[in-house]
């Protein structure tokens, strides 16, 4: 017994094997009592013997099972004991149905139910219903004849069947839920132990990628203010270049070894955008000549020159998987050479299918080594190639990168012979201009090294860097020197404080990590500062911290930039180009084919202190929305032809046409919480706060899920319009004028919980089905309706959809008499404007509504608008809706 104890208390042992052990014995236990009260009553000899053997015999094989660790041996004595021997027996010679036996005929299904499984607990079930049956079958026709006990007898046996086995399963159950919660703690414990090594790991691969890229940003900085010099020779040259090479795959390395740690954690994201395809291949030929020329490897670059110049994809992303491939090829090539073939395959919709090959002549992959290739940290052929190195992370990530962009990777090799990688990888294409004829081989000749040109000259612009390390100070004061910025430095975010109190700055360089106060609380500190002369300065992040996450971190701290160390002289000049107001570039000394470039030269100037956002539902003029540059997030639309983005990828007119038409299973939802994070993030790099106004909530769950994604902020208010179409684009025009007038977040607020009260929307619609599928009105009302032939009109009333009353007709006639009714019901109406919402009018159509509201209150101004294809997907084609306000 003190076996067993030590046995089930051993957390070694596994979870099962302790259940077993529990059940095993508590059913011994049961055959003891049972044996135990057979003596007492001592009814039969025989059944005592029967009874007397099983309980000798069974504990026998279960000690010496639990000894030789074979459980399952111990279950099955137990469970045949059971069947074949203590319920025939206890049966026969306790009284049949007048017997406490009939009180084991449920334990014994309990048991086998607790510890067989699979078709063996199948199989003793159908085994005990036919012993079960045919004791009762045998009882009720006499044909055997049953001892019975005497009366006191029999409610003895009766009283302790009872009492043992409403005993023994408690005290199964007890030991169970034991064994269960030790076990639950344990798991638990080793949870918290996974993610606490998780997070440590993250910690150390973060903390190595920052540590490393440091230096690495003294060493790139320092080697191309070399390059950029004229009077150097080609020996000098072609040693800068190597160093910029070999830097470069460093940094690759870096980043494949925290992008692995981020994969497994499940924080990586694909960022999509658009990118010019020859500066991305020139970049990664510029890496990797260098590596193939120090093997004496040709290295071949073959491109499609009907390839599209410009893609929509993640270029990093991309190019990451690129340079790993072509990496791998030419570790494992000793002779011969590495090509790389780019192609496209033109799909639907701008849709391209990018395919990118690469060949090597290197050592092959043995067949039944390939399912491996995509192994984080797993080599193949580890003795063969163990003199070539490398982490063995390189394809893992590849595959993952592949497999999240929606791409596909495929391997063709011959061993000895060489090896093929076809990685396809879908992408749109944002360009029609072709890439033509490019020379990508002599690329990096010394004599076509692209000489230094300044972009611009500021004099009159100061700039403050503030860095805890001075090599840093040196990169950025030398990448700056010829554009003639006056620059001063801080070291710590305590000596940035005291400049910023005394100089007036037109941009702050700022690192995160630093000593006494970081960067983050640093840029708090200056936005905030009493005195401080640099509250509205555009401050931007350069640090070594890399990846999406740390990009959204630091937008949403209110940084206006963001800049990764190790970082080049062309792309620090971009970004302070960008940030500096127009009147102090006294000179652009070179013109830039890059657009995306162009396009933050127009974003220049202080941050607003609010700004208005809204949805793609809020049925804005295009017209409104460029003139007063309101962000607006647009739905989605489902069909079943795909998805689009409202207002972006389809127009009204298209989904009427497919309605008119029949096109079931069409229907709208709003955005993520994610890409609404995203969209806040990107708009607060404009503006200081965001009040953002959606749907009525009772309508959409917009409004829920911008609600979401705002508790990420500190400055993002969503605000519930209570609206539906013109009255949420009456409340997102006058919400943007009195921020451009400069009123406060609560101010605003508050005006337009005024304005709500005032607001009177409705709207009548041709056809209710529509409704009636988005579930916004009841069915049986539809019914009526179609029923009797009327249409319905509905008023918005707060935030939800009601009956305003039924209108007779169709067309204009219809239209009429929903403007007379409404409008005359309406008393003080204000005529400052009135929207009228609809899906199709023409011209015609128009003014014949205009007209009869003109006669009705002399509006000052009427707008039409069309609604939004996710608004057209609920009411259908023939819709007209009312918004005006109240005096």
């Amino acid at each position: 017994m003190r076996r067993f104890l030590k046995y089930i208390n051993n957390r070694e042992e596994s979870m099962e094997d302790r259940r077993f052990a529990i059940l095993t014995m508590s059913a011994i236990a049961a055959l003891f009592m049972v044996f135990l009260v057979d003596l007492f009553i001592r009814e039969s000899m025989v059944e005592c013997i029967a009874l007397g053997l099983t309980v000798i015999s069974v504990p026998v094989i279960t000690f010496t099972c639990i000894k030789k660790k074979k459980l399952k041996i111990a279950v099955w004595a137990v469970v045949l004991g059971i069947v074949f021997v203590m319920l025939p027996t206890c049966f026969y010679f306790g009284g049949g149905f007048f017997g406490g036996a009939i009180l084991w005929i449920p334990f014994a299904y309990f048991y086998i139910g607790m510890v067989l499984s699979g078709v063996f607990r199948y199989v003793m079930l159908t085994v005990l219903t036919v012993c079960v049956s045919t004791l009762y079958y045998v009882d009720c026709t006499g044909m055997v004849t049953i001892l019975h006990h005497s009366v006191r007898d029999a409610y003895i046996d009766s009283f302790a069947s009872a009492f043992v086995v409403g005993m023994v399963i408690f005290v199964m159950e007890m030991f169970q839920k034991n064994v269960y919660e030790q076990e639950n703690e344990r798991v638990v414990k080793q949870a918290k132990e996974i993610e606490e090594l998780n997070k440590a790991q993250n910690r150390f691969f973060s903390n190595m990628s920052h540590e490393i890229r440091t230096p690495i940003n003294t060493i790139i900085g320092l080697n191309e203010m070399i390059l950029r010099e004229d009077d150097i020779s080609d020996e000098v040259v072609e040693d800068a270049m190597n160093i910029k090479s070999a830097s470069q795959m460093l940094l690759h390395l870096i980043n494949d070894i925290l992008d692995m740690s981020k994969i497994e954690s499940g924080k990586m994201e694909i960022n999509t955008g658009v990118y010019n395809v020859g500066e991305m291949l020139s970049d990664i030929v510029g890496i990797m000549w260098i590596r193939a020329k120090e093997k004496g490897l040709a290295f071949h670059v073959y491109v499609d020159p009907l390839l599209p110049a410009e893609l929509y994809g993640d270029e990093v992303r991309i190019k990451q998987i690129l340079i790993n491939i072509l990496t791998n090829g030419i570790k494992y090539t000793k002779e011969g050479s590495v090509t790389l073939s780019i192609s496209y395959e033109k799909m639907e919709n701008d849709q391209a299918k990018v395919v990118y090959s690469v060949t090597d002549t290197g050592i092959g992959i043995k067949k039944e080594s390939i399912p491996y290739l995509f192994s984080a940290f797993q080599r193949i052929e580890e003795n063969e190639n163990r003199h070539i190195e490398g982490t063995g992370l390189g394809l893992s990530i590849v595959k993952q990168f592949v497999d999240m962009m929606g791409g596909e990777i495929r391997v063709n090799s011959i061993y000895t012979q060489g090896s093929t990688f076809i990685v396809d990888i879908p992408q749109k294409v944002a360009s029609r201009r072709q890439v033509g004829q490019l020379n990508l081989e002599n690329h990096n000749n010394t004599e076509n090294r692209a000489r230094y040109k300044k972009l611009f000259e500021a004099p009159e612009a100061r700039l403050l860097v503030v860095d805890d390390n001075a090599a840093n100070l040196l990169v950025v004061t030398k990448f700056l020197r010829d554009t003639k910025i006056k620059i001063e430095t801080a070291m710590n975010g305590r000596d940035a404080l005291k400049k910023t109190l005394e100089t007036r700055y037109h941009i702050i360089l700022m690192d995160h990590l630093m000593p006494e106060m970081d960067g983050i609380e640093c840029l708090h500190e200056i936005r905030r500062q009493e005195g401080g002369l640099n509250k509205d300065t555009r401050v931007v992040v350069l640090t070594a911290n890399a990846g999406s996450d740390s990009k959204e971190l630091y937008s949403k701290e209110g940084f206006d930039g963001y800049l990764v160390k190790p970082i080049g002289g062309e792309e620090l000049e971009y970004e302070v180009l960008s940030m500096l107001p127009k009147d102090m570039v006294l000179e652009n000394t070179r013109e830039t084919d890059r657009d995306d470039r162009t396009v933050d030269l127009v974003k220049t100037g202080k941050k607003y202190p609010l700004i208005i956002t809204t949805d793609s539902v809020s049925d804005l003029k295009i017209q409104e929305i460029r003139a007063r540059d309101i962000p607006v997030l647009p739905y989605y639309i489902k069909t079943e032809g795909g998805i689009f983005l409202d207002g972006v990828e389809t127009e009204t007119r298209d989904v009427i046409s497919c309605l008119s038409d029949g096109a079931k299973n069409i229907s709208s939802y709003p955005p993520s919480v994610k890409e609404y994070e995203q969209f806040f993030a990107k708009q607060l790099t404009k503006a200081n706060a965001i009040i953002h106004i959606t749907l009525s909530g009772k309508v959409s769950s917009g409004y829920r899920i911008a609600s979401e994604a705002a508790q990420t902020f500190g400055n993002v208010t969503v605000y519930d319009s209570e609206q539906v179409s013109g009255g949420v684009a009456m409340m997102v025009l006058t919400a943007e004028q009195m921020s451009k007038n400069g009123l406060s977040a609560d101010r605003i607020i508050e005006e337009l919980n005024e304005m709500k009260g005032r607001l009177q929307s409705s709207f009548v619609i041709e056809n209710t089905d529509y409704l009636t599928e988005a579930r916004l009105i009841k069915r049986e009302v539809n019914v009526f309706a179609n029923a009797f032939l009327w249409k319905l009109a509905i008023k918005v009333k707060k935030g939800s959809l009601k009956t305003k009353g039924l209108v007779f007709g169709s067309g204009r006639a219809l239209w009429k008499r929903y403007i007379n009714r409404v409008i005359e019901s309406t008393p003080r109406i204000n005529k400052k404007w009135i929207y009228v919402g609809h899906t199709g009018l023409n011209r015609a159509d128009q003014d014949y509504i205009r007209n009869i509201i003109l006669k009705k209150v002399d509006f000052h101004s009427v707008i039409f608008i069309e609604t939004s294809p996710s608004i057209a997907v609920n009411i259908g084609p023939g819709a007209l809706g009312l918004f005006y306000e109240t005096l």
